[in-house]
């Protein structure tokens, strides 16, 4: 349900697939529609107004509009995406980067609902002190790491340190893709399958997710991050 496909994750108790085929739902009852079908997947495998079933409902709903997320609240209530972040960044910090980016895989999640709304998905961050990636003006958004992907990691010039003795200010962002994978080899392919055909043929549609840019406080030294599952709530 990512730009970041979940077949390498899908043995994982806290992964969006693996909920999924926990409630009971990977095939079609005889003479059910795809749109029935996927309605019965809402209605039994998604948190009541949780963020997987308002993302699943816009998909569901055609328009195809980006939706943006709160890239500070899924890292204040994501205990599992802030510690691989932390972890993760502090690591390419201390390799000399000033800027990076790595996968959040499904099973490094400790909320299910953000995971099934999210799935994996590439972060990004810079220094803090590098300067704005954007205009100063309005919500800064993950259009502006274009310069970040296309060359590859920055690492400190010649005579400068990134700070290791005490915290570090960073500022992380992300963009995502809402869509299915009807070709990998998953429990809940009939789902997946499903929710492409109705892509496909308008009745849904797929949409950006671009997760809004923050600041994060790195420690000098992080624990490795624990994959914990939630569970359904």
């Amino acid at each position: 349900m990512s730009e970041t496909p979940a077949g390498a994750e899908s043995g994982a108790e806290n992964s969006a697939d693996f909920w999924l085929k926990r409630a009971g739902l990977w095939w079609k009852s005889v003479g059910q529609t795809d749109e029935e079908f996927l309605r019965a997947v809402r209605e039994r495998a998604f948190k009541r107004g949780g963020k997987g079933e308002e993302f699943f409902d816009h998909f569901m709903s055609r328009s195809g509009q980006a939706k943006t997320v709160d890239t500070s609240r899924l890292l204040a209530e994501d205990r599992g995406v802030r510690n691989t972040a932390m972890s993760k960044i502090r690591a390419q910090l201390d390799a000399g980067q000033t800027t990076g980016q790595f996968v959040v895989h499904q099973p490094e999640y400790s909320n299910d609902d953000w995971c099934m709304a999210l799935g994996g998905f590439t972060l990004e961050w810079r220094l803090a002190s590098a300067g704005p990636t954007a205009p100063s003006t309005g919500p800064t958004q993950v259009s502006t790491a274009a310069a970040a992907r296309s060359t590859g990691p920055t690492r400190v010039s010649t005579g400068a340190t990134a700070p290791s003795t005490g915290p570090t200010e960073v500022r992380v962002w992300f963009r995502d893709r809402y869509k299915w994978w009807p070709d990998r080899d998953l429990s809940t392919r009939r789902i997946h399958e499903a929710a492409d055909r109705l892509a496909r043929s308008g009745a849904a549609a797929e949409f950006d997710i671009i997760g809004l840019e923050t600041s994060l406080e790195v420690p000098a030294r992080v624990a490795p991050p624990s994959s914990s599952g939630s569970g359904p709530r």
